[in-house]
């Protein structure tokens, strides 16, 4: 798949993205052993967000140069490799690796290619006369992580909001600090932005989907049964498909409709409730809350399956957990609640002595120097004034939507939370807790944006659905046969998988250019444009600041010139961002600027706003082609160094 998306150069990144995970390797083992696959990918996962932190320290101290990364990296791996390499029992005793284990979790793993390549393929994907596609929703998070990840790619620290670049970003932006420093800064890279992002969003797809199956398949000790219940959640968790094959044929509809729909959020479009997207959403579109979730089941996986009687235990959970924190607070957070309640389940039923409470501060230490560093590093400063508690408006239809985002799992996870006789109970704990958590947290908090928590929460179950699923599946092919566990397996793949297939079909499809819902399904960058990016990468300064209309744009390219030019703008509007009203009044001030202001007056107020060029195209309309002739009647104020068709680049002068 690198090879696919990147050719030799994402080769390259693979082996970068190979070693810059080796650190954590001894760390894995340690906890859980060499011969058992967890052992490798927690190793990896943990190696990922101890690289991230150890590059941050160069960055910090205003030393970004490839000789300080290599230092900081081969500290980290000397301090580890050397720290760990007593060898001997691992902290979490797991049962033989069997080969049914093996061919189990590979099956799983070629779910990850099968769904990623096409979606991932068509990014950007060019035609006959050079114009690039990108398919929403991969023009609001693929653009957004594109500019996260130039941003970081100045190695400037804090980093800069490139939608008001006068401010610090309050972003949680620690997944980008390995793709930032791997691939080199924007002017020197050494592989292109987009080919990292595909690259490093695979790979991490692949450790989320091993940690959801080693959780799994720690409950049940079975393979086929972590395997049947992994499967089942990433393919089939949601009925909104097929509720709307159902309804499309009895309107007499077109079934094609269908490619004219965010299937995924029908709950939205049908009933105006919450949406949750499925596991291959979070894939595709937020590969960030994915690393925060896969980190957040390393610490599930060692308290379901060990028994947290030694400091060393107790420590390395708390790393997991920290580091899941770092990625993302709000999901190490959860993961935080579902491990505590654990513990103290276990402490309730005597298989830990109370004093255990005491000694959990050694997971507890890791966890708050990580929200230490979070807010230290000011990624979510204006968060807290917009948190609303109390129940979520608009969810008068919850128990429909709920029905419709789960309806292909939820079956199975509530056989899952039965006290089936003989089957150990252990497993209902964190995921009775992720279940009761993650419906409270989506319908009780909410933020500005009604969806962030709902999504995020969505993750939250979906990513801890599988353990009682499992559960579940197991149970009964031990209690009712396996032609029974078989039959409901069937039964709610077939449900729930036309979700999944319309979905991965829409976000492949370059070729509906379409008007959706306030925006195209496909957005066009013409040679044109392009031409333009690589003007501005090649003959502006790193740090510059590029401005184009923010108000004409709205959702159709939000991110042009941050995610595609890799500059900053004084103003903006960011939908990936907390609304903050500086983003409103700048923007206003911009679009001022272009269209109403004299000649003079746009001079002067765009060097007082440090604005060294400004962009028109063709989502400028009218206006856009008569400001360019504006800016060409005063050579003494204003340079026009770029003009190809629809697109001019003027330097203030």
């Amino acid at each position: 798949m690198a090879v696919w998306f990147g050719g030799l150069a994402g080769l390259l990144y693979l082996a970068l993205y190979l070693a810059a995970v080796v650190p954590g390797l001894p760390v894995g083992w340690r906890l859980f052993g060499r011969s058992n696959p967890a052992g490798w990918v927690a190793g990896g996962l943990i190696g990922y967000g101890l690289t991230t932190l150890a590059f941050w320290v160069p960055l910090r101290l205003g030393f970004p140069n490839p000789v300080a990364f290599c230092a900081a990296w081969l500290l980290l791996l000397a301090g580890l490799w050397h720290g760990f390499r007593r060898r001997g029992d691992p902290l979490v005793i797991l049962p033989r690796w069997t080969r049914r284990d093996w061919l189990a979790w590979l099956l799983v793993l070629h779910l990850v290619p099968v769904f990623l390549t096409l979606p991932f393929g068509n990014v950007g994907a060019r035609d006959g006369s050079g114009a690039r596609f990108y398919r929403a929703y991969f023009t609001a998070d693929f653009a957004w992580h594109l500019t996260v990840l130039n941003e970081i790619r100045h190695f400037e620290q804090p980093p800069r909001n490139p939608f008001l670049a006068r401010e610090p970003i309050h972003y949680y932006w620690t997944y980008f600090v390995v793709p930032a420093v791997l691939s080199g800064p924007a002017e020197f890279a050494v592989v292109p932005a987009q080919t990292v992002l595909k690259v490093n969003a695979t790979l991490t797809a692949l450790l989320l989907l091993s940690m959801i199956h080693f959780v799994a398949w720690g409950v049940t000790r079975r393979g086929w049964s972590a395997a049947a219940a992994t499967a089942l959640v990433f393919l089939a968790p949601s009925l909104e498909g097929t509720y709307t094959l159902f309804d499309l044929a009895r309107r007499g509809r077109p079934l094609d409709a269908v490619r004219d729909m965010n299937i995924d959020a029908i709950t939205a479009w049908t009933f105006q409730g919450l949406r949750v997207d499925n596991l291959v959403r979070t894939m595709w579109y937020t590969p960030q809350h994915a690393l925060s979730l896969a980190l957040g089941l390393v610490a599930v996986l060692a308290v379901l399956t060990g028994r947290p009687t030694r400091f060393a235990f107790r420590a390395l959970c708390g790393v997991a957990l920290g580091l899941s924190v770092t990625v993302n607070p709000f999901l190490g957070a959860a993961f935080c609640l579902i491990y505590g309640t654990a513990i103290v389940a276990d402490v309730l039923t005597r298989r830990l002595p109370a004093r255990a409470l005491l000694e959990e501060g050694a997971a507890v230490v890791p966890v708050t120097m990580a929200l230490a560093w979070c807010l230290f590093n000011h990624m979510n400063d204006p968060a807290g004034s917009t948190i609303t508690i109390g129940l979520v408006a608009d969810t008068g239809h919850w128990a429909i939507c709920i029905a419709l985002s789960f309806g292909g799992i939820l079956g199975v996870v509530l056989l899952g939370l039965w006290p089936w006789r003989g089957a150990d109970w252990r497993a209902v704990v964190p995921g009775g807790t992720a279940l009761v958590a993650g419906f409270l947290l989506m319908h009780v908090v909410s933020l500005e944006d009604r969806s962030w928590v709902s999504f995020r929460a969505g993750n939250l179950l979906l990513a801890t659905m599988p353990m009682l699923a499992a559960r579940a599946i197991g149970c009964l092919r031990s209690h009712a046969g396996a032609r029974t566990a078989a039959f409901v397996f069937s039964v709610c793949l077939v449900a729930g998988i036309p979700t999944t297939l319309i979905d991965t079909y829409n976000a492949q499809d370059i070729h509906n250019l379409s008007e959706g819902p306030g925006f195209p399904w496909t957005i066009v960058h013409t040679p044109a444009q392009q031409g333009g990016f690589r003007w501005i990468q090649e003959f502006t300064a790193p740090t510059a600041i590029v401005q184009a209309d923010p108000t004409v744009r709205d959702r159709r390219n939000w991110c042009l010139i941050p995610g595609f030019a890799a500059r900053r703008m004084a103003g903006g509007l960011p939908f990936s961002l907390l609304p903050n009203p500086d983003f409103q009044r700048v923007s206003q001030e911009v679009h001022a600027l272009l269209t109403t202001l004299t000649a003079e007056e746009t001079h002067r107020q765009a060097r007082a706003m440090g604005i060294g060029y400004l962009w028109l195209d063709q989502d400028d309309g009218e206006p856009g082609a008569a400001a360019i002739e504006r800016f060409a009647e005063r050579p003494d104020l204003f340079h026009i160094p770029y003009h190809r068709a629809e697109v001019a680049i003027v330097h203030v002068q």
